[in-house]
């Protein structure tokens, strides 16, 4: 990997987790996604997924339920994506719960 791609994916990875924090914080409707913050993001060499890395500020809150949650709310997400990024097409979104904290 050149460091010209690296720059790319890193740049990407930083702007979608950057703009997913915002949306998340400011414009989701759903409930179960106010105490998600994220942690993390990568993206694959060829830049057709993002893994997105969240974390629960409110302990009482289901994993399960969160994960429902943006599974329902992910086609808006990418959407706030596509708007934001500019790339050709915007990395498909995985979410996976990060409990190291």
């Amino acid at each position: 990997m050149s460091s010209r791609d690296f720059n790319r994916s890193s740049r990407l990875e930083e702007a979608v987790q950057r703009i997913l924090s915002d949306v998340l914080r400011g414009e989701t409707r759903d409930p179960r996604l106010n105490n998600v913050i994220v942690t993390d993001a990568r993206v694959t060499k060829d830049l057709s997924l993002a893994k997105v890395f969240y974390a629960l500020l409110d302990k009482d809150v289901s994993v399960e339920e969160v994960e429902k949650a943006f599974l329902k709310a992910s086609g808006f997400l990418r959407s706030r994506l596509a708007k934001e990024l500019s790339v050709r097409r915007v990395p498909e979104l995985r979410f996976e719960y990060d409990d190291s904290g």
